[in-house]
C-alpha cells in the first residue's frame, strides 16, 4: 500500500490555497473596475462643471464651450468613450453639462 508523503500534501494545499487568492483577487479587480466604469461619466460631469465654475471665478462668465476648457483650464476629454453636452446659452447661468457613454463604452 503506497504512503502519501505530507510534504505532497502540503504542496498541493498551498498550491490550492494560492490558487483561491488569485481567483478572489481577480473577482474583486473585476467587480472594482466594472463599479468606477459606472462612476466615469458622473465624475467626468463634475470635473467639467468645477472647471467652468473656476473659469467664472477667474473671468466673469462661464466657458462658451468645451473646446475653451479644454485649451484654457487643461481638461482632458475622452471623445472615443463618451458624448459631451454643453449648453450655455447666457454667459452668467450656471451651463448644462451631460456626459453620456457611446454605446459599447461600459
Amino acid at each position: 500500500m503506497p504512503r502519501i508523503d505530507l510534504k505532497i500534501w502540503s504542496v498541493v494545499i498551498f498550491t490550492c490555497l494560492i490558487g483561491v487568492i488569485v481567483i478572489a483577487m481577480f473577482v474583486s479587480m473585476s467587480r472594482y473596475s466594472a463599479r468606477t466604469n459606472a462612476d466615469e461619466p458622473a465624475r467626468m460631469t463634475q470635473i467639467i462643471l468645477d472647471a467652468a465654475v473656476q473659469c467664472y471665478a477667474l473671468e466673469g462668465s462661464y466657458p462658451p464651450d468645451l473646446d475653451y476648457l479644454t485649451e484654457k483650464y487643461g481638461i482632458q476629454l475622452d471623445n472615443n468613450q463618451y458624448y459631451y453636452y454643453y449648453n450655455n446659452q447666457i454667459g452668467n447661468m450656471l451651463p448644462e453639462i451631460q456626459v453620456l457613454p457611446k454605446d459599447g463604452a461600459l
